[in-house]
């Protein structure tokens, strides 16, 4: 975002992300009584994940995001073998 000059972009989704993180926390706690999920954590640093496999950071797009999905995925579910990515 800093390379692109989006910092308008910045100011405003890095609160609004960390009230979405706090509200969901407030109301995974009173659904999990119900819904027994385990509570996920995804605090690892996206730049690490990236660099795990060979991903510049300046880069952005749909492709990163999945890639951070997928890393998550694998993390929290690590029966998962196999993942199919298809295009319109």
């Amino acid at each position: 975002m800093f390379k692109a000059r989006k910092y308008k972009d910045l100011i405003v989704l890095k609160p609004l992300l960390a009230a979405m993180t706090i509200l969901e926390k407030s109301y995974h706690r009173q659904f999990s009584r119900i819904l027994k999920d385990p509570v996920f954590c995804y605090d690892d640093r996206g730049e690490d994940i990236l660099k795990t496999f060979a991903i510049k950071v300046e880069l952005s797009g749909e492709s990163t995001e999945n890639i951070l999905k997928i890393y998550y995925l694998k993390k929290h579910f690590p029966d998962i073998s196999l993942f199919i990515q298809t295009n319109p």
